[in-house]
């Protein structure tokens, strides 16, 4: 079995090897981790019976409703994202607006399933102000898990870069269910949005994406192994 792995610049075997393998895993898993963001479900499969997917990238109006661009499978309707404050379609096409904070309702058709419960997972992008999570809601359901993806510091405007993955269990199946939520403030971005549920009889254990602590310490003693290493090649 070969136990070395080539990085930060060196080769290493043994107990170095180890713990240099360990810190590129963390980093690898990490990365690829903060990719994720908007991908499919965990626990079930988009287009399969009592499911939905909606996603928006591109969004054409400030204040009417906006059409999924991305991808769309709901046999019941279209979904629509509509913001009620005042704003304009940023350069981007994303719904932005300098003068309050954007309230947005992503409407889903759903299937009225009778005594069914529905699992929704919500996916967010948002560049500047942040979504104040007190108001995230369906109906007055709020997230039973939710995590941060990704977080990016913008640099000139300010602010950052935020994917956002939320998940609600419906204590029941409607003809329709609303996702509301608003921005912290003023000058907020919403560059991307999705929606995917799924009706049947219990809810699904869709996992949490966010990477967990444990691999985030794996990262930070990767990195001071790394940096380790560079220091011992040049001495």
């Amino acid at each position: 079995m070969v136990r070395t792995m080539r990085t930060c610049g060196n080769g290493g075997t043994g107990m170095n090897g180890w713990l240099t393998m360990a810190g590129a895993t963390a980093m690898a898993v990490i990365a690829a981790s903060a990719q994720a963001a908007f991908n499919a479900p965990a626990t079930w499969t988009r287009g399969q019976a009592g499911t939905t997917y909606q996603e928006w990238n591109v969004f054409t109006s400030a204040t009417a409703p906006n059409s999924p661009d991305v991808g769309s499978f709901n046999p019941n309707g279209t979904a629509t994202v509509t913001n009620a404050t005042d704003g304009f379609i940023a350069g981007g096409e994303n719904i932005y607006s300098p003068f309050g904070p954007l309230d947005i309702d992503v409407a889903v058709p759903d299937y009225a399933a009778g005594s069914s419960v529905t699992t929704v997972i919500l996916q967010t992008r948002t560049l500047g102000a942040e979504i104040n999570m007190g108001t995230m809601n369906i109906g007055g359901v709020t997230p039973v898990d939710q995590g941060e993806l990704l977080r990016e510091a913008l640099g000139g405007p300010g602010g950052y870069a935020v994917e956002t993955w939320f998940k609600f269990h419906l204590p029941y199946s409607a003809p329709s269910f609303t996702v509301e939520f608003a921005a912290t403030g003023p000058h907020m971005s919403l560059d991307r949005v999705a929606v995917d549920s799924i009706t049947g009889p219990t809810y699904l254990p869709e996992p949490n994406p966010v990477p967990e602590p444990v691999m985030a310490s794996l990262l930070g003693l990767g990195m001071v192994l790394c940096g380790a290493r560079r220091r011992a090649g040049t001495a």
